[in-house]
């Protein structure tokens, strides 16, 4: 047996044989047993509740087939080729099954089967219970996800790179002051990623490690509870478009969304999502009806654009939102809308302002030197046309599979009901996804990089839900579920 599984790891990896693997042996069989025993378990589960339907039979076996096919094709491409390009193709991440401890596996499987026999109690729980819960079980279920490999080792693994990650810088920071007022001085001993990014992401790491007194493992689960946050935001959000339980079904989808779920421990992309969130519902909610609520959404997307730069991509869509509210306000509510624009956009640049009188931190100066920075790092989409497209095919894949298959085959079956004039909210997602293609500056990695693009399919999926019974939104998330389990146990997703 052991003969068998040196021939396989040799082949799989393209290397001969090494005493180190004499210790992964046991953790490879872990993870092929415990996802043969979880796929037989689906299978009669499936089987079982969703057989008989014939619409819920197709999405069943489609889904599993283009997963199986998408969990080969990598396995393949690894074996094959291997460098910037092929690792990025269809998904970021290495072919390396692993499970070291059994009971992070059997405490996500848990969790989520937890959840669905008590899905409907869920549902008639008071708004504020309902939203406090859901944060909760994702809480528990992404970290328990992240643990799957290799226990708390693996939840905190992205930390520890203390050379690219953020967490490199704690030991720069005395105080916020003298942070921002030396940070183009102290670039040379920034962690890599630093180098691009203003010092937000740096700065929030910090204030984990010295309010809460967390190392490497705290600072990981206090992101993923930042990333669970997103919830309410998107809740407050959606109450405008849809009714109170379809708002409760899109939450509980998107708590299952695979890139959500497994990049949330391992990126700060999680925070950012919340954070982006937070202000696109503040602003919308405000340039409506409140000057209070616009000041505030203002000082968030300052806060966002103070921890990336790639808020600045998101221009296009917060001037669709104030074009939308200004149509659908009547003439006498426009100038409001107008004032309250104004108020936010007076929040944004003052809070800006204040941080460069305050400590001298200049955004428009690092912009400028993160932006040279960047292009010494990254290589560029614009070598070649075919550079050019491969990068477009290359993120279309990893978005689209990220999303989960699943999802994708739903939003691909009504494709022709979300382009409906008078509902931008139902193709905005897909606008955007194309201006983000088109001007360049992806190269794959979007299962982190488009965390923050993820909500924007919440408003078709949710249109979706109008025709999907309960039992095939079980489907649903239980395929998005497996999706989440193989791709984990079965990848070393090192981001």
């Amino acid at each position: 047996m052991k003969d068998f599984l040196f021939g396989l790891m040799a082949k799989v990896s393209g290397q001969s044989y090494s005493p180190s693997w004499e210790s992964k042996i046991f953790s490879i069989f872990n993870a092929g047993l415990f996802l043969l025993i979880l796929l037989v378990i689906f299978v009669i589960y499936f089987y079982r509740y969703f057989w008989q339907d014939k619409e819920n039979r197709r999405l069943g076996i489609v889904s599993v087939i283009i997963l199986f096919t998408i969990i080969i094709g990598k396995f393949v491409l690894f074996k094959i080729k291997t460098g910037y390009i092929p690792d990025r193709l269809l998904f970021y991440a290495l072919p390396s099954p692993k499970i070291v401890n059994p009971i992070w596996f059997i405490l996500a499987v848990g969790i989520f089967y937890l959840f669905i026999i008590w899905r409907e109690k869920l549902q008639n729980l008071t708004v504020k219970k309902f939203l406090v819960t859901l944060c909760l079980i994702f809480f528990v279920f992404a970290s328990s996800v992240a643990g799957i490999r290799e226990g708390a080792k693996s939840i905190m693994d992205p930390m520890t790179r203390t050379y690219w990650e953020y967490t490199g810088n704690i030991p720069l920071i005395v105080n916020t002051h003298d942070f921002l007022r030396d940070y183009e001085v102290l670039r040379p001993q920034l962690a890599l990623h630093s180098t691009v990014h203003p010092p937000g992401y740096s700065l929030l790491v910090y204030y984990f490690h010295k309010l809460f007194n967390v190392s490497f493992l705290g600072i990981s689960l206090l992101i993923i509870l930042t990333s669970g946050f997103s919830i309410f935001p998107l809740y407050f959000l959606l109450k405008n478009f849809f009714e109170e339980r379809r708002v409760r079904n899109i939450l509980q989808l998107y708590i299952f969304i695979p890139s959500i779920v497994l990049m949330s421990g391992t990126s700060l992309a999680a925070f950012f999502t919340t954070i982006v969130w937070s202000a696109i519902t503040l602003l919308y909610i405000g340039w409506r009806k409140s000057w209070f609520l616009s000041a505030l959404g203002g000082l968030t997307a300052g806060i966002a654009l103070f921890s990336n730069f790639l808020f600045l991509l998101l221009a296009p869509v917060f001037l669709s939102i104030f074009i939308y509210v200004w149509l659908k306000n009547d003439t006498q509510k426009r100038a409001r809308s107008v004032f309250n624009l104004a108020v936010s956009f007076l929040s944004f640049v003052l809070f800006f302002v204040f941080l460069w009188r305050w400590s001298g931190y200049s955004i428009i100066e690092n912009f400028i030197v993160s932006r040279g920075a960047n292009q010494e790092i990254v290589i560029s989409n614009w070598q070649s046309v075919w550079v050019y497209f491969i990068f477009i095919i290359m993120n279309l894949l990893s978005f689209g599979i990220s999303l989960g298959v699943a999802n994708g085959l739903i939003i691909f079956k009504d494709k022709n009901n979300f382009f409906i004039k008078n509902k931008p909210e139902l193709w905005l997602g897909f606008a955007y996804v194309l201006f983000l293609l088109s001007v360049g500056v992806f190269q794959g990695e979007l299962e982190r990089l488009w965390m923050f693009v993820v909500p924007f399919f919440l408003f078709p999926l949710g249109k979706s839900l109008e025709k999907i019974s309960e039992r095939k939104f079980s489907l649903i998330l239980s395929l998005l579920f497996l999706q989440i389990i193989f791709i984990q146990v079965l990848f070393y997703t090192y981001w």
